[in-house]
């Protein structure tokens, strides 16, 4: 029972940056395909990788556009950083097929904002590098999959 009652109080002093960051999620849906799309990638970079030096991948292969336009060997001096680049260079090429149309992403074309679990399964089966663990930050960090467990 102490355990618990450490557990609420933590909550009780975390509360109100807990529901800021909440609320920061639910806005990235109202950002553009790329920012989805960079979200995505950002989810199958940090498995066994450090989160913040994945964040700094993403924001450098976006700003000089190899994450939407690089081949799988221009993204390797970024990725090497994490671990199994050479695979998640091809994950992250096999994804910008699957969510590019027309030379255009559109990933929220993938996405069912009331059926967050059904998506969370999709993802699984089609994203290579994606399981459920990251279908679910992935799902949370653009705002939905509120029912669903990390």
């Amino acid at each position: 029972m102490a355990y618990l009652d450490e557990l609420l109080e933590l909550y009780r002093e975390k509360k109100d940056e807990i529901e800021r960051r909440l609320r920061d999620f639910s806005e990235v849906w109202d950002r553009d395909d790329k920012k989805i799309f960079a979200e995505l990638c950002f989810c199958i970079l940090t498995p066994q990788s450090k989160a913040q030096a994945c964040d700094g991948i993403i924001c450098k292969l976006e700003k000089n556009e190899l994450l939407f336009k690089g081949s799988t060997r221009q993204l390797w001096p970024y990725l090497r950083y994490t671990r199994f680049y050479k695979n998640k260079s091809r994950y992250l090429m096999e994804a910008r097929r699957l969510f590019s149309k027309n030379g255009k992403f559109a990933v929220k074309d993938w996405i069912n904002a009331q059926d967050s679990r059904r998506t969370r399964d999709w993802l699984v089966k089609n994203v290579k590098g994606i399981g459920l663990k990251e279908a679910s930050h992935f799902l949370r960090n653009i705002g939905f999959g509120d029912e669903l467990a990390i």
